[in-house]
């Protein structure tokens, strides 16, 4: 498979690294005591060795310390050129175009004449130039004709409906071996990868399923399909700006496509970041024209958006007239609830004010007594005019203290309304309208192999009255009330 180095192919990869690094610094390597060792240029200094890393500062040690020193090869040598030898045959592995694996071998061929490499170099350079005469096309590691190519795009293109097929009958594990049989047979099709990462996404298996859309989208960056699953992905894996960003890229591309749009509503209706940010109010900005634009052609195929579906005029008046007595009752429900928290709030201010009377009065009539008592034990005798003074205030604090009273009473009620009120907004959030689709994210395959699409119009059993269906409209349909009133 693909996601697996071949023998060949890492040995191949070790030999390219070694060339390099004996080309590219012509280092000896020094080694230590306990192993240790370190590449790049040395030379003796009485009995210590100082030592020119190929990184670093150079450093000295004593002689003693060196336990080994590997020269570097001759740059003319062989050896040297079997690595350069290797490293060419390494970029011809991983280069499709053919001149450009024509120029390499003509400049190994020109800078190493007395190579032992130079005939299969010239052989190689037969070899690709007739690749060149015939237009041959690379494949994974193997060169064959356009008419075979064709060929084998006919070949993946079955299998991959197939694939689509046998998802849609939920035969998954059989729908992902035929797609991985697509993929070993061209690698380069973007459609490949896409139809096999909706299948691993179904699976639940999302680390497979974001490496087989990132191919897709590395083989075919402008791929709608690939850019909405892993939009989708992202989302889902809790990396919603992502997700913004490349719908982003997609509805750039395709601003008219209807199933695009509709997992962008889906998107916009849960999503859960700063919902301040740029990147979020200009991506807004951008659907809601795009969506414009649908709603007015669709509404000439008598088709309307509702929430995140579409459906008929008979449908939408319907749903309409739902969403309106439903609009009416929760600004009633709103209306009175305002209304009680009001009220409590006066009844509030009024317990402050009399209590702070009820203060003041006992202040005065404790006053009051305390003049008459000291009068009393002074003189044997109380002040009339005082004493008729502290029998109103007296008088005032006993009405003062019944209103108190009455004014917690009142407050008692109103806090029993409110309660009552919040019991109600509570059942009547639970209802919901039972008309209006909260819109779901949805897959996508590549157009040519889509399955036909669903009718446009809501089924009738979504619109029984007892259906808990989230609101989309600008109405809403939750009352957002305070725990306790302030």
């Amino acid at each position: 498979m693909e996601r697996t180095w071949s023998t060949t192919g890492l040995l191949l990869a070790i030999s390219v690294v070694t060339a390099a690094m004996c080309t590219a610094t012509q280092a000896d390597t020094i080694i230590f005591k306990g192993g240790k060792s370190v590449s790049g240029n040395f030379y003796r200094q009485g009995s210590r060795y100082v030592i020119e890393p190929y990184h670093g500062a150079a450093f000295s040690v004593p002689v003693s310390d060196v336990t080994g020193i590997v020269l570097a090869p001759n740059p003319n040598s062989e050896k040297a050129r079997g690595y350069q030898w290797d490293l060419v045959k390494y970029n011809i592995s991983q280069s499709d175009n053919l001149p450009k694996i024509e120029n390499m071998l003509r400049q190994f061929i020109a800078a190493h004449p007395q190579s032992t490499f130079l005939s299969s170099a010239r052989k190689a350079l037969i070899k690709y130039r007739q690749y060149q005469k015939l237009h041959l096309i690379k494949v994974g590691q193997k060169w064959i004709s356009p008419y075979a190519l064709a060929a084998l795009k006919q070949d993946v293109d079955k299998k991959l409906r197939a694939a689509v097929q046998l998802y849609e009958r939920g035969r998954l594990t059989r729908a992902l071996k035929v797609a991985r049989h697509a993929t070993l047979q061209l690698p380069s099709s973007a459609h490949a990868w896409v139809v096999m990462g909706v299948i691993e996404y179904r699976l639940n298996r999302l680390s497979s399923a974001r490496q087989d859309l990132a191919k897709a989208l590395r083989l075919a960056p402008d791929n709608i399909a690939a850019l909405n699953d892993a939009a989708i992905l992202n989302f889902k894996t809790h990396q919603q700006p992502r997700s913004l960003v490349l719908f982003g890229k997609a509805l750039a591309i395709d601003a008219g496509n209807r199933q695009l749009l509709d997992n962008i509503y889906a998107t916009l209706r849960r999503y859960k970041a700063d919902r301040k940010s740029p990147l979020f109010t200009n991506f807004r900005r951008n659907f809601k024209m795009a969506n414009h634009a649908m709603e007015v052609r669709l509404a000439r195929r008598g088709l309307y958006r509702l929430g995140g579906t579409w459906v008929n005029a008979k449908i939408y008046k319907k749903a309409a007239a739902k969403l309106t007595a439903f609009q009416e009752q929760k600004q009633a429900i709103q209306s009175s609830y305002d209304s009680a928290v009001l009220a409590f709030k006066a009844v509030e201010a009024q317990i402050r004010q009399t209590n702070a009377q009820i203060v003041n009065l006992q202040n005065v009539i404790g006053n009051l007594q305390a003049q008459q008592n000291f009068l009393a034990y002074q003189t044997g005798y109380y002040d009339y005019g005082a004493q008729a003074a502290l029998s109103m205030n007296l008088a005032t604090l006993a009405q003062a203290q019944a209103h108190i009273t009455q004014l917690e009473n009142q407050r008692i009620s109103i806090l029993a309304g409110l309660a009552s009120i919040r019991a109600q907004a509570r059942a009547f959030q639970k209802s919901g309208p039972g008309v209006v689709l909260d819109g779901r994210q949805e897959m996508l395959f590549p157009r040519k192999f889509a399955p036909v699409p669903k009718p446009l119009a809501m089924p009738n059993h979504l619109l029984r009255p007892h259906a808990r269906i989230l609101s989309s409209t600008p109405l809403g349909h939750r009352i957002r009330l305070p725990l306790h009133p302030r």
